[in-house]
């Protein structure tokens, strides 16, 4: 069941008002929210609804064990390695396990072994990257002290299947979100105002855009790339990168709003990318729930900047192959993961440079070229560049396209004025200052209610119309 489906509206509209008529009866209401999350996620496959039960019950328990023992390390630390090893034995099994067997019979291989490689045709859970994140990150913040197990199993079952950001995030830590579920939710127009705002912005962006971009800039270069020249080449990293970062964007503003409009709040996961100054401040503004939750549970674990320079670019090093590795299993995304920490360390060490040049903190430094264009103009370009490492089917394919644009011949544009416009648009939409759309969710949130909700219908009826011809799946689901 796919945000950008009728089935989801309609979802998301009986549980709002069944939620709502409940509005005095707490508990039920919760019941609501997660038997919508079990029926929402079992419409893509029923019986890995399962996997999701049977993780979120192991990591109940464990959390539960591992704060009655609190002064029982060994044991403690036992239950932690149980609930990190079972999800990770799950992820590793769905998503990597024949990324795992493939590179076992090539080095096999590469040994004078000469063995085939058995298809394992596994089919991969839908948001399995997310939700086991976000499931074990509960039991290492119990483990760490953090937090407090909840009082209700029925709230952490809900806190992993929460339908708005169950398949592609936002990744919500056990802090933000399970306190909410004990507070009386209320809903003011002004936030049934900002969530339609939020979820017809990401309709908009995902529906519109992305896929007009998908089906007339990216996917005709990509799927054979031998076809175009330079510019063109380069004009499909372009329109790639626009084309994710308002599929990805657009999704979480549906999450956020759906969620907004059950009184709920997730964090932000997106925060103006394109206008970072440097490829670190990029992956503080791109993603960042991902990232935060890589640097707390990754970076700083083994070490962070602690323990010498040798070893702060040895974690950046893990952590980023690690941030690719999630993405798929592929060694494209390993190199995409490795790609991006060269930016980051490189950086690193130039802010460090030009603060102890001008005196001044790196914090300041980085500050201060965000005011300037020509260094967010490399950083987006530096971004662009590690688009074929994600887009391209394999190793190969992203090659020509490098070999493409670097052999600088071929400077026609086969492409529509209209999908130059489109892009050109999706880009400088970025940049437009905040309080433009502030004002506009402001006007809107005043509407009557029923005007809101009239505007809302003919306008998603429009963008499904409009975007009939090219809708896609979003491109995070098959994380």
């Amino acid at each position: 069941m796919a945000f950008n489906s009728f089935e989801y509206l309609f979802l998301l509209g009986a549980s709002f008002f069944l939620y709502w008529m409940l509005r005095h009866r707490g508990a039920s209401r919760l019941w609501v929210l997660l038997l919508a999350s079990y029926a929402f996620y079992a419409a893509w496959n029923g019986y890995y609804l399962l996997l999701i039960i049977a993780s979120t019950l192991i990591d109940y328990c464990a959390g539960q064990l591992i704060f009655d023992n609190d002064s029982m390390p060994r044991f403690r630390k036992a239950m932690l390695v149980i609930s990190v090893g079972s999800n990770l034995a799950v992820l590793g099994f769905f998503k990597y396990g024949q990324f795992t067997v493939d590179n076992a019979v090539a080095l096999l291989a590469f040994s004078g072994f000469d063995i085939e490689a058995p298809a394992l045709r596994i089919l991969l859970p839908v948001g399995i990257s997310f939700y086991t994140f976000q499931s074990m990150s509960y039991t290492f913040d119990i483990y760490l002290r953090r937090i407090k197990p909840v009082e209700r199993a029925r709230d952490f079952f809900l806190f992993v299947a929460f339908f708005p950001q169950l398949v592609a995030g936002p990744i919500v830590r056990a802090s933000e979100l399970l306190p909410q579920f004990g507070n009386k939710q209320t809903l003011s127009r002004d936030d049934f105002g900002d969530g339609a705002w939020r979820i017809l912005r990401g309709l908009i962006k995902k529906m519109v855009i992305a896929d007009y971009l998908a089906a007339t800039v990216v996917d005709p270069v990509f799927n054979m790339p031998h076809l175009f020249g330079s510019l063109e080449l380069f004009i499909a990293l372009w329109g790639f990168l626009a084309q994710i970062y308002c599929d990805f964007s657009g999704y979480t503003d549906i999450a956020l709003g759906s969620a907004r409009l059950f009184g709920f709040r997730l964090p932000e996961n997106f925060d103006m990318p394109f206008a970072s100054s440097t490829p670190a401040a990029f992956w503080r503004r791109w993603h960042m729930t991902l990232t935060r939750f890589a640097f707390d549970y990754l970076y700083l674990p083994l070490g962070g900047n602690r323990r010498g320079e040798a070893k702060t670019v040895r974690n950046v090093l893990l952590t980023f192959a690690a941030i690719g590795l999630w993405h798929g299993a592929e060694w494209k995304f390993v190199f995409f993961g490795l790609y991006h920490a060269v930016g980051v360390i490189g950086s690193r060490y130039m802010l460090k440079a030009a603060a102890s040049v001008t005196g001044k903190k790196w914090e300041e430094v980085e500050s201060f070229l965000t005011r300037l264009v020509v260094p967010v103009l490399l950083t987006n370009l530096f971004v662009v560049f590690s688009m074929p490492l994600f887009r391209a089917d394999d190793l190969n394919l992203a090659w020509t396209i490098y070999k493409g644009i670097f052999s600088f011949e071929g400077f026609s544009l086969g492409f529509t004025a209209l999908a130059l416009v489109v892009l050109t648009t999706a880009t400088l939409m970025h940049f437009l200052p905040e309080d433009w759309e502030q004002k506009g969710v402001g006007r809107f949130a005043k509407l009557n209610p029923a005007l809101q909700g009239a505007f809302i219908t003919m306008l998603a009826l429009g963008i499904a119309q409009a975007a009939a011809f090219a809708r896609k799946s979003f491109i995070y689901f098959q994380f």
